[in-house]
């Protein structure tokens, strides 16, 4: 049996996972994946092969998780920005 939530600022419906690989650091509740922008949860999603979508133009999510230099993509309002533009619309949208 599988589990989903709505994502809010784009309807998709995501997986929900539940695992010990959560850092301590991260502190209580849930944390949302994005495996192809972060390395530790790029390594989960190759591990037990789980769909990673890409959100960075020109980007290959077969090699590695990027480093969110270039413009979003498949990201919903924030297709076309940089990183701290994206970040501060989504702010700006919660």
């Amino acid at each position: 049996m599988c589990s989903y939530v709505i994502n809010p600022v784009n309807g998709e419906k995501l997986l929900i996972g539940i695992s010990y690989s959560v850092l301590v650091s991260y502190g209580t509740g849930a944390v949302m994946a994005v495996p192809s922008g972060d390395q530790r949860d790029y390594d989960f999603s190759t591990k037990f092969d789980l769909p990673i979508k890409p959100v960075i133009e020109g980007t290959d999510v077969s090699e590695g998780a990027l480093d969110g230099t270039d413009k979003h993509i498949n990201s919903g309002i924030l297709d076309g920005l940089h990183i701290a533009d994206a970040m501060q619309k989504e702010i700006d949208w919660l």
